[in-house]
């Protein structure tokens, strides 16, 4: 059965998008998952990694133009005399392929004008998963969300059975853990959802900070009713200024740690 997973922190700058396209490029080559990666982050930063090591800017930017986005999951194209089932996307109009086991549906910064104003918008990306469900065989569905609350993160949740949280180990990102928490009950208590917590991932974490070990023990300590993953996701330069087409699993360097972050996240929920 296919699962549908958030990655999300209500701050910026924890590493959530390189994560989640690095998670999913694992688990599409290493373990022979197949993943759809939806990216509901307007700045699309998942989008721009996966299409320059797929294919390349221009052919993004033909996809825009053709609009084979996210945007078209929300966009109201029709009159208010067709049938709602006429407004239906088919999934493999905006569908891209990377590989046998990888697939994308690219973000796109036009997602900033689309906003819930009308009743019943949120629950649209939704009802497209689960017509993704009925046609495609992925194991799993990653949905890269926005490091805010917005109508884009309520829309992502109502549509996950788990979130997942990337965390850097500092003060600031952990408060955008507790604001995330309150945010996810909110969402389940307004929208009937049932969104879980899958767990806390700490990344950009550096060996030898003394500080940063301190924080991370403390939150395995306040929070054992929460799963913080055991295997960590380290600060690694290359990750910052590196080619944006090489990914961890390409380096010797980084391979092997986010092979084991995966195969942590695939147990978890196997």
């Amino acid at each position: 059965m296919t699962k549908v997973i958030s990655f999300l922190n209500m701050k910026g700058g924890v590493g959530k998008s390189t994560l989640c396209f690095n998670m999913a490029y694992t688990a599409a080559n290493h373990f022979n998952k197949k993943i759809l990666v939806i990216d509901m982050d307007p700045q699309f930063n998942t989008t721009q990694a996966l299409m320059e090591k797929y294919y390349s800017s221009e052919y993004y930017l033909d996809l825009v133009k053709e609009k084979k986005t996210v945007l078209r999951i929300f966009q109201n194209t029709t009159s208010i005399i067709q049938r709602a089932e006429e407004k239906i996307v088919p999934p493999k109009e905006i569908i891209q392929s990377l590989g046998d086991n990888l697939s994308i549906i690219c973000g796109d910064l036009d997602l900033i004008m689309i906003e819930s104003s009308t009743r019943g918008t949120e629950n649209l990306l939704e009802g497209f998963i689960q017509r993704v469900i009925e046609e495609e065989d992925f194991d799993f569905i990653f949905i890269d969300c926005p490091p805010t609350h917005s109508f884009y993160t309520t829309s992502s949740l109502i549509a996950s059975n788990y979130y997942l949280a990337p965390v850097k180990p500092d003060m600031y990102s952990l408060l955008g853990v507790e604001l995330l928490q309150s945010v996810v009950s909110n969402v389940n208590t307004m929208n009937r959802a049932r969104v879980q917590c899958l767990g806390l991932i700490f990344t950009m974490v550096r060996p030898t900070s003394v500080t940063q070990r301190r924080i991370i023990d403390s939150v395995r300590e306040k929070n054992k009713g929460i799963k913080v993953f055991d295997k960590e996701m380290l600060y690694f330069q290359y990750n910052e200024t590196g080619r944006i087409e090489t990914f961890m699993y390409d380096m010797v360097s980084t391979k092997d740690r986010i092979v084991e972050i995966t195969d942590e996240f695939i147990k978890e929920l196997e």
